[in-house]
Formats: structure tokens, C-alpha cells, sequence
């Protein structure tokens, strides 16, 4: 019986590294899927943080904005909560005040739900599509790599290569 190669990677980083690529694909992914078969209702914001984290950034990078939100789909309420750059500053949630926000969620999953605003094709444009395509790409291309799914010896032999360079 042939012996195995030992792998080069300790097994604590390439679980830590395989559930950050998972994650990001999964979270890619679920746009495109609130995209094509999103079901859209108001919600109610149940808390709202924004924060300002760079004076000079890009358009829409200045500020680390994070909502959590309550929404009824098929008569039971779901809850939910994200976080993403933005330039929205609006005045934190004051006790007893009730904002309304459009949420795209998935039908038969309502646990997957974001912002109408994060999955919309008119605010995502073409670059925000083909980020989530190469995410999703990139993403599912290195899952492989770290876990060694690839087939063969000479698979790994000419990648070594190419990084050795």
C-alpha cells in the first residue's frame, strides 16, 4: 500500500480558512438567490448602528452600518441582522421609535433574508454582479485547493510550481 503524502497545512487553519471561504460563498451565493426568487415585505428595524470609519474613503466605504430587523412571512415573525459599508448615516434607534425597511427573503427559507437594497440589480449595477461572481468563483476555487480535492499528484506538483515562481 502506498504511503500518503503528510499535509502541509496544520488542520485548526484549514478548518479556519475553509469556513471563512464557506462563508463568503454561501453569503455570495444567497445574493443571487434573493435576486432570482426573493420575495419582498416591509420590515421593522429593531436596531440600527452606523459608524464612521474612514473621512477620505470611497463612495460607499466610509461607514460600517449594521441593522437588525423583524419581518412576518408566512404568518410567523423571522428576525434578522447584517452588516455592510455604506455612507447611510442616519440618527440612532431612539426607544419607541419604529423604522420601516423593504427585505428580500427567500420563500420556502424565510431565514435568508437581506435588504432589498444588498440584492437589488439596479443598486448592485454590473460591478457589484461581478464581484459576487468572482467571489463565488475565487471562493470555491481555493475551498478546493485547501482541502486537496484535487485528483493526483500532478495537479499538485504543477500548482507548487507555479507558486514557487
Amino acid at each position: 500500500m502506498a504511503r500518503r503524502e503528510k499535509s502541509s497545512i496544520h488542520p485548526a487553519i484549514r478548518l479556519v480558512v475553509s469556513a471563512c471561504l464557506f462563508l463568503a460563498l454561501v453569503n455570495s451565493l444567497s445574493v443571487f438567490v434573493l435576486i432570482l426568487f426573493g420575495e419582498t415585505t416591509i420590515s421593522t428595524l429593531t436596531s440600527y448602528n452606523s459608524r464612521l470609519d474612514d473621512h477620505g474613503a470611497e463612495a460607499n466605504r466610509s461607514r460600517t452600518t449594521s441593522k437588525g430587523y423583524r419581518f412576518t412571512a408566512l404568518g410567523k415573525e423571522y428576525q434578522g441582522h447584517v452588516i455592510y459599508n455604506s455612507d447611510e448615516a442616519w440618527p440612532n434607534l431612539r426607544d419607541g421609535e419604529v423604522r420601516r425597511e423593504l427585505i428580500s427573503y427567500l420563500a420556502v427559507f424565510p431565514y435568508l433574508s437581506k435588504p432589498t437594497h444588498l440584492v437589488d440589480l439596479g443598486v448592485l449595477g454590473f460591478t457589484g454582479l461581478f464581484y459576487h461572481v468572482l467571489i463565488i468563483a475565487g471562493c470555491s476555487t481555493l475551498f478546493v485547493l485547501v482541502n486537496g480535492w484535487l485528483q493526483g499528484k500532478r495537479n499538485w506538483d504543477s500548482l507548487r510550481q507555479v507558486f514557487k515562481k
